[in-house]
C-alpha cells in the first residue's frame, strides 16, 4: 500500500509508494489546488521546472554607434547571485570588448578584465564566469570610421557554463591550439630618397604609442652616393624622444585594409634634432657598401628582429624611439637613403 504523510496544513502532502518505495511530492498553490504547470508571461512550464531568472543588463547593452577611437562605457551592475556574464556583439568596424569585474558593488576598482577583439561585420558571443560583485562592459571602436551598425547585449545568468557555444564539425569542443593574433596589427612606413643633413645623427625614427605596444620586426635599408664607399650605420634605441630639428611625418601603411589607423610615429630628418633623446644603446652597427648610382648592384640590407625565439625591438609609450643614425660623421657626397620600418601594434 501507499503511505501518505501530512506535514502541517492538510495541503502539504508527501506520498511514498508501498511497492517501489519512491516518494512523490505534489505541489499546491495557496488555494490548495495541485499545480501541474506554471505560466510565466507567454511561456508555459511544468510544475517541477526550474525557471532561471536571467537579467538583461540595460546598463551594459547598447545600439548607439561609436566614432573612430571612441569608447562606450557601461554602468556597474551587481553580480551577486549570478554565475555567468553573456556578451553578444556585432559592429561593422573592428572593436575591442572589455568585460570588467570589481570586488565591490557598485564597482569602483575594476581589477579583473577579460579583453578581446571582434573583427568588423562579425557576430560574436562570449560567456565569462562571474567572480566579482559587479560588472561593466566597455566597447572601443578600433576602426577608422564611425560604426553604422552596432549591437551589444549583456545578459547576467544564475546558471550557465563558460564553454564554447558550439562544437566543431567533428563534434569536438572549439578549443584553439594556438591563440589568434587578432589583437595584433601590422604596418610599414618607407622613407624614400632621403638626403640627410651635413653631419647626420638620427636620419629616421619610429616612436612608440600611448595606447598600444609597438614591436619593430624589421628595418630594410639601402643607399647610394656619388662615389661608392663604405659607411657605418647604426640603429639606436632611445628611452626619451628627440626634440627640434626639421622632420617630416612618413605615412604608415596598414598591411591589412581592415587594420585600424597606426599609432606609432615615423619621421625622417633633413636637419638634425636639436637634442637627441637619451640613448639606451646601439641595437645594430653595420658597415655597409654604398654604391654609386650608375653601378648600383648591392641589394637591400635587412635587419630582422622577429626571428624564432627572439624578441622584436619593443617600444612602450611615446618616449621610446628606434633611430637610424649616422653618428654625426661627415656626409659623403650625394648620399641618398631609403629606409623602411616594419612593425606590429598590440593592445
Amino acid at each position: 500500500m501507499s503511505i501518505i504523510i501530512k506535514s502541517g496544513a492538510s495541503g502539504n502532502l508527501l506520498t511514498i509508494d508501498g511497492t517501489s518505495g519512491a516518494a512523490r511530492t505534489t505541489l499546491y498553490d495557496s488555494t490548495g489546488t495541485a499545480i501541474s504547470n506554471v505560466t510565466v508571461g507567454a511561456s508555459l512550464f511544468l510544475g517541477d521546472a526550474i525557471i532561471q531568472n536571467e537579467f538583461t543588463s540595460t546598463n551594459n547593452s547598447s545600439t548607439a554607434n561609436l566614432a573612430s577611437a571612441a569608447t562606450f562605457t557601461g554602468t556597474s551592475d551587481p553580480l551577486l547571485g549570478r554565475d555567468c556574464i553573456q556578451v553578444s556583439f556585432f559592429a561593422d568596424q573592428q572593436c575591442t570588448i572589455q568585460v570588467q569585474q570589481a570586488q565591490q558593488s557598485p564597482g569602483t576598482s575594476w581589477d579583473v578584465v577579460d579583453s578581446y577583439v571582434v573583427a568588423a561585420s562579425t557576430g560574436d558571443s562570449r560567456t565569462i564566469k562571474a567572480i566579482g560583485s559587479a560588472v561593466r562592459v566597455l566597447v572601443t571602436n578600433n576602426g577608422g570610421s564611425t560604426t553604422t551598425a552596432l549591437r551589444l547585449q549583456t545578459v547576467l545568468t544564475p546558471v550557465s557554463s563558460a564553454l564554447p557555444r558550439a562544437l566543431t564539425p567533428l563534434g569536438n569542443l572549439k578549443v584553439a591550439l594556438a591563440e589568434s593574433n587578432i589583437t595584433k596589427w601590422s604596418y610599414a612606413a618607407c622613407v624614400n630618397s632621403l638626403t640627410p643633413p651635413a653631419t647626420p645623427t638620427d636620419m629616421a625614427t619610429i616612436t612608440g604609442s600611448a595606447t598600444r605596444t609597438i614591436k619593430v620586426t624589421r628595418v630594410v635599408f639601402s643607399s647610394t652616393q656619388t662615389t661608392a664607399g663604405i659607411n657605418t650605420f647604426f640603429l639606436v634605441k632611445r628611452s626619451t624622444a628627440n626634440s627640434g630639428g626639421t622632420s617630416a611625418s612618413v605615412t604608415a601603411v596598414p598591411l591589412d585594409s581592415t587594420n585600424p589607423a597606426a599609432t606609432a610615429t615615423v619621421l625622417s630628418y633633413t636637419a638634425n634634432p636639436a637634442a637627441l633623446g637619451t640613448a639606451v644603446g646601439n641595437v645594430r652597427a653595420s658597415k655597409l657598401i654604398t654604391p654609386a648610382p650608375a653601378s648600383l648592384q648591392n641589394p637591400e640590407w635587412i635587419w630582422e628582429f622577429d626571428l624564432l625565439n627572439t624578441q622584436p625591438v619593443t617600444l612602450r609609450g611615446t618616449t621610446q624611439v628606434l633611430a637610424l643614425n649616422f653618428n654625426g660623421a661627415a656626409l659623403p657626397a650625394g648620399l641618398n637613403v631609403n629606409v623602411a620600418f616594419h612593425w606590429t601594434e598590440e593592445l
